[in-house]
């Protein structure tokens, strides 16, 4: 009987706690920052593509410097003659994004030295 007068409160308590938020908060989150700060260079679907583009940056926390990065670049020059030519004189291109993604943040040095080559002569 106890559980009966108890039922429509846990049932009420359930309904009323927020679910998890959706995964694509971050990047949209990244999208609106970034129709904000680069407006002048980058269109909404752009911002969109980027933000997707720059992942690990954006779950790192580093996109808005990636943003600022972007908005201040020169307009990118892709070789005349490339499969993707039509980006030729895109302001908003993932070259620009992948650049200045290598720029930012702790991955900005390069990265490690590479590991010493391996030393492929039998061993007796």
């Amino acid at each position: 009987m106890k559980f009966l007068a108890i039922a429509p409160l846990l049932a009420l308590a359930i309904c009323a706690c927020p679910g998890a938020a959706p995964s694509h908060v971050p990047l949209a989150r990244c999208a609106d920052a970034c129709a904000e700060r680069a407006k002048a260079r980058c269109d909404r679907a752009a911002c969109e593509r980027g933000c997707a583009f720059v992942l690990d940056r954006v779950v790192e926390r580093e996109h808005l410097a990636v943003i600022d990065c972007v908005a201040a670049r020169s307009e990118s020059a892709t070789p005349e003659g490339s499969p993707r030519d039509e980006w030729r004189d895109a302001k908003c291109a993932d070259r620009e994004w992948a650049g200045c993604a290598a720029q930012i943040g702790v991955h900005a040095d390069g990265g490690p030295p590479a590991p010493p080559p391996v030393d492929e002569r039998p061993r007796d």
